[in-house]
């Protein structure tokens, strides 16, 4: 994300990180578009049940069932990678970020003022500290980039 400052904001602020934390009403939302999708999800398994499936695509289903040993029809094991990929680029809470800062600031790494925003400064320590470890640089601040630093 690339933040751009203008004269007109040195006096403010938006944190929408921080702004998420505080106001209950996103929250909310997220709870309303949660329903949505359960409700969607229910109404269109629903409607697949009661669909006559192609009969080429039956045939085959049919026939790699009779087929294949027992072992094969076991289900796939689920991809962690895949599961958690969303949750390691979320963007780091206020709170994370003031502690990610002050443990850099531990180390050695200035990250500037420990003001809870994960700006140049931050990114620019976060490097260093990955470069001082034999990590490659990252374009951002979030789970999947701080990973041992925030235990």
């Amino acid at each position: 994300m690339v933040h751009h400052r203008f004269s007109s904001d040195s006096h403010r602020h938006f944190d929408p990180v921080a702004a998420y934390d505080h106001d209950p009403a996103p929250r909310r939302l997220d709870a309303l578009w949660s329903l949505a999708g359960v409700v969607f999800i229910a109404v269109a398994t629903t409607a697949l049940v009661g669909e006559e499936w192609p009969e080429n695509l039956v045939t085959a289903s049919e026939a790699a069932e009779s087929t294949a040993p027992g072992a094969a029809l076991t289900p796939p094991r689920l991809n962690t990678v895949a599961l958690t990929a969303d949750f390691e680029a979320a963007p780091l809470s206020t709170d994370d970020v003031r502690h990610l800062q002050t443990k850099l600031e531990e180390l050695g790494f200035t990250p500037g003022k420990i003001d809870g925003i994960a700006g140049g400064r931050t990114l620019d320590a976060l490097n260093a500290y990955r470069g001082s470890r034999n990590l490659a640089p990252v374009t951002a601040v979030d789970y999947g980039t701080v990973t041992g630093l925030l235990d």
